[in-house]
């Protein structure tokens, strides 16, 4: 059974609310990704590391590489 709960992202001193929906193999990150992608100016091949950094508050670091092509 899938696991949901929020989660917080940051980058650069600005944080973003997204949903994490967790199964037994995988995990997904759902409602606020779409922003948090726009205003990241994510695109295909770009890298996303994430680093937990509370997991009482479910705070997640992002480091971002952009694709160089």
């Amino acid at each position: 059974m899938p696991g949901t709960r929020m989660v917080i992202l940051q980058v650069a001193g600005r944080s973003w609310h997204v949903k994490l929906k967790s199964y037994p193999s995988r995990s997904f990150l759902t409602s606020g990704w779409s922003l948090f992608a726009k205003e990241n100016a994510l695109q295909a091949n770009d890298i996303c590391v994430f680093e937990l950094i509370n997991s009482s508050n479910a705070v997640l670091r992002v480091y971002i590489s952009k694709c160089a092509g």
